[in-house]
């Protein structure tokens, strides 16, 4: 019997780490107004903010409850004031972050103890208020695993209901990654969840491979937005879940595209044209097998799955069938001398570096109709004489 893959929360922190990577900051409104947008993807968390950080942050939480399905969630240092705002913001989860590796114990100025006892003063602090808490061990992929696994036992019996292990840096490869998912499970038994970052371009597998190693959560952005080389994306971790393993998530990928790009103008960042999945390139065929393909042999996945169209760049690499097709489009019924003429002319212009050759078919195509009506004209005038 097949051992049914468990449900990936997706936890959406494009408003708040996502932001790091902005080349601005997002406005108060324009937060608002994504998050609502986020929510129609059907993210199970929308991580709205950081209230330590600004009154704005606080505001806008207060703001967006009740308004989401999303549970809503306010990101917290271990800091008693911190945890406060935290609480007043009306989030339904708190996710309190401290360092776990050296490294980063050494930079923030603490040690091991007091992350410890600082921890798990601000669970109490936080679950007394009422409020669910998911932890995040900042650095867990450089952590020292001994001091990790007495943490997390630590933080079980405080209370957390969710324990990420972050990869800061990207440091670690996909089989160290699923390792220490899977050394973890063996320690705790809490839901553990993924957060990695794209210093080496593998944010995306490596949040799949920490769901393999048994993690049933992952901190995602859109199109990766995030400080340094980005996030996980939520997109392409999404499609590769479901798509290449078999897991299930709530998102509506029915409008996945359209919605990513309305997000993305609403924050005014944008969604790099071969960014996976929602890429403006992605979809587009230029190579003559790849056009015309009818059985999706060149491609994953139907652009229709995730909301986008499929887009035909008609350079010197068109065939003839779709070089006709293009002249039916265009309102235009070819005959075959006419097709050998137009593909013959779309190589000649794609040789020459043209962007849109297919805009001289069109010229191609008024040309031929004129000569049609002129031969049409010439032939009622025989007609008339004789």
């Amino acid at each position: 019997m097949t051992k049914t893959k468990p449900h990936i929360e997706i936890y959406d922190t494009t408003l708040r780490d996502g932001e790091q990577g902005h080349p601005g900051e997002f406005k108060l409104e324009e937060k608002f107004k994504m998050a609502l947008e986020i929510d129609k993807l059907g993210v199970d968390v929308i991580e709205a903010g950081f209230p330590a950080v600004s009154k704005e942050e606080l505001e806008l939480i207060k703001r967006l409850k009740g308004k989401t399905k999303a549970k809503l969630c306010a990101i917290s240092t271990t800091r008693p004031e911190h945890v406060q705002l935290a609480i007043e913001s009306g989030a339904d989860r708190i996710t309190i972050f401290a360092p776990c590796s050296e490294l980063q114990m050494i930079a923030m100025k603490t040690n091991p103890k007091e992350v410890i006892a600082n921890s798990l003063s601000a669970i109490k602090m936080a679950r007394k208020a009422g409020r669910e808490v998911e932890f995040i061990a900042m650095d867990a992929a450089r952590a020292n695993p001994r001091f990790l696994n007495g943490f997390a036992k630590q933080l079980q019996k405080a209370g957390i209901r969710r324990l990420t292990l972050s990869d800061t840096t990207g440091s670690l490869t996909h089989k160290q990654t699923v390792e220490m998912f899977r050394r973890m499970k063996k320690i705790v038994k809490i839901p553990l969840s993924a957060h990695a970052h794209n210093d080496f371009g593998d944010a995306n597998a490596l949040t799949v491979a920490a769901i393999e190693g048994g993690a049933t959560q992952a901190h995602v952005t859109i199109s990766g937005l995030g400080e340094k080389s980005g996030n996980a994306s939520l997109e392409a971790v999404v499609m590769n879940l479901e798509r290449k393993h078999g897991y299930q998530t709530k998102i509506n990928k029915n409008i996945l595209v359209p919605q990513i790009h309305k997000i993305a103008n609403i924050g005014r960042f944008g969604i790099p044209k071969r960014s996976p999945v929602s890429g403006e390139l992605v979809h587009t065929y230029r190579a003559g097998l790849h056009m015309d393909d009818k059985t999706n042999a060149f491609r994953g996945f139907n652009p229709e799955e995730v909301g986008a169209k499929g887009t035909l760049v008609y350079g010197k690499g068109a065939s003839g069938r779709v070089t006709a097709e293009l002249a039916k489009k265009l309102g235009h019924n070819p005959s075959r001398e006419e097709v050998s003429a137009f593909v013959k002319h779309l190589k000649r212009y794609g040789e020459r570096g043209y962007e849109r050759p297919e805009a001289r078919v069109e010229t191609l195509i008024k040309r031929a109709e004129r000569m049609k009506q002129h031969k049409i004209q010439k032939a009622a005038q025989g007609h008339k004489k004789l």
